[in-house]
Parts: structure tokens; C-alpha cells; sequence
């Protein structure tokens, strides 16, 4: 993850004028178990949605795939940048994450800075898979701030693929 730690002091006093903002830093979209931050679904929302696949075969017609996505060294630029930079890049990914995944598939934050996204076709999960990364890897604008983060796809048995 990098980020310009040259900013100028215009971008420096808008950071702290945000911080002590209290804006919606983004909008909730949809009814399901939604992360309050991102509107995504929660990890909660996304075992709720495949406990309902595994109770009803008949609801699942392809083969689907799991991917899941992390931020690489998100912590030390929370550390860094603090949480309302953070939380606006998180923000800007889950809008991403809804640009390049087709409309079938659920995404979900799982956690802080972790993402799954259910395709519902296994046949195509390679190709959204390297899309992810392409477009989640180039950068971000946030609060005055030039940021890039390096998505790493994640197996779901926790080990980098």
C-alpha cells in the first residue's frame, strides 16, 4: 500500500476538517445484513446467503466460486493516514468491488479489510478474479490523498493464491 506522504497543506487541513466531520461517508443500498460503512454484505449476510444455497440445491444451477480479497498492509496505513482515511478508501472499494462484479454475484465485507464475492458462475471466476485485482489495485484519491493498495487474492482455506 502506498500513499503520497508529501501532500500539500491544503490536503493536510481538508484531512483534519474531515475528521471532525460527521458526514455519511457512504450510502446503504440494499436491505440484506449490510456492513453500516460499506453496504455491502456482512459475513454474517454472506454464511445467511450460502446456508440458503446449501438448504435448497435447486436455488444454485451453476457451480459458483468464492473469492476472497484482502488489503494488503491496510493496518499500517491505518496507523499511518488514521481510520476516517481508511474508512473513506474502504468506501471506494466496495464502490469498485460493484463496478467490475456482475450483478449475480454477492460481495460481502467479512471484515475490516477483507472482501469475499460469491460468483455464481464458476466458469467465469478467473476472469472477475483478475479484473478484481487490476481494478482495485490502481489508485485512489481519498481526502486529498493519492492512495494505492495491493489486493491479494486470498484461497479460501486462508492462503495466498
Amino acid at each position: 500500500m502506498r500513499f503520497d506522504q508529501h501532500a500539500s497543506p491544503h490536503a493536510i487541513s481538508r484531512f483534519r476538517a474531515d475528521q471532525r466531520s460527521a458526514v455519511s461517508l457512504c450510502s446503504v443500498a440494499s436491505d440484506r445484513a449490510d456492513d453500516p460503512l460499506t453496504g455491502l454484505a456482512t459475513r454474517q449476510g454472506l454464511i445467511d446467503y450460502l446456508d440458503q444455497l446449501l438448504a435448497n440445491p435447486a436455488l444454485d444451477t451453476h457451480p459458483a466460486a468464492l473469492l476472497l480479497l484482502d488489503l494488503d498492509r491496510f493496518k499500517t496505513m491505518n496507523d499511518r493516514m488514521g481510520p476516517l482515511v481508511c474508512d473513506r478508501l474502504l468506501c471506494h472499494v466496495a464502490r469498485r468491488l460493484r463496478t467490475v462484479v456482475p450483478g449475480a454475484a454477492l460481495i460481502a465485507r467479512v471484515s475490516g479489510d477483507e472482501f469475499a464475492v460469491l460468483v455464481s458462475d464458476a466458469a467465469t471466476s478467473a476472469a472477475v478474479a483478475d479484473k478484481l485485482l487490476d481494478v482495485l489495485g490502481r489508485p485512489y484519491a481519498v481526502s486529498g490523498f493519492a492512495v494505492t493498495v495491493e489486493p491479494v487474492a486470498q484461497s479460501p482455506s486462508g492462503t495466498s493464491g
